[in-house]
């Protein structure tokens, strides 16, 4: 599904990408992460007549499906990271990392939020409490919106052969749910400044 994100390419969520969180996420552990299980699924449906591609929720065939992973303010949002498409956003300034949570790997978006002390550093500190205590291992990480300035939307994605992208898109005026694709960068993985 990934492979279609290419400049020109316009897609519309309905309804948009749901960043709920699931029932009882606060006490998950560690604290201050949230696992999605059921994974929230979305098919992108083909390109018909030059209208948008229709984003809906639910799993259809494996080349129309990606894993959406939640964004949640002052947490860290992880899903199974084992080679599955996995898309997320919008971006601004949080990163997203590939790691070992309780032995399980994982992707991970990591809900900084600079307008928020606060939450900025409960995140910041639980991904600190699960280093220390050995139920995280981050692999890789990186900063998608670094990769794209100038972009109204960003939105990020690990691919089932485990690269880092980012996808730039240009939002509608009129319509919120609505974003064509204006770059797409894969990322060279680094290490998490934090």
């Amino acid at each position: 599904m990934l492979d279609r994100m290419v400049p020109g390419y316009t897609f519309s969520v309905s309804p948009y990408f749901n960043n709920a969180a699931p029932p009882g996420y606060a006490t998950q552990t560690p604290s201050r992460f949230v696992g999605f299980n059921p994974d929230r699924a979305y098919t992108f449906a083909p390109v018909v007549g030059g209208l948008p591609a229709q984003v809906t929720a639910g799993a259809g065939a494996p080349a129309d499906t990606v894993i959406w992973l939640p964004y949640m303010s002052g947490w860290v949002t992880w899903t199974r990271a084992e080679g599955r498409p996995i898309l997320t956003g919008q971006m601004s300034g949080c990163w997203l990392a590939r790691g070992i949570l309780n032995g399980q790997p994982v992707f991970l978006h990591i809900g900084t939020d600079n307008s928020n002390p606060e939450n900025n550093n409960q995140v910041k500190n639980g991904l600190k409490i699960s280093r220390n205590t050995h139920a995280l291992t981050v692999v890789s990480a990186f900063l998608p919106h670094a990769a794209v300035p100038g972009c109204g939307a960003i939105f990020a994605a690990q691919t089932s052969d485990n690269r880092f992208l980012a996808i730039g898109c240009t939002p509608d005026v009129k319509l919120p749910t609505l974003f064509t694709v204006k770059k797409v960068v894969e990322v060279k993985p680094g290490t998490l400044p934090f």
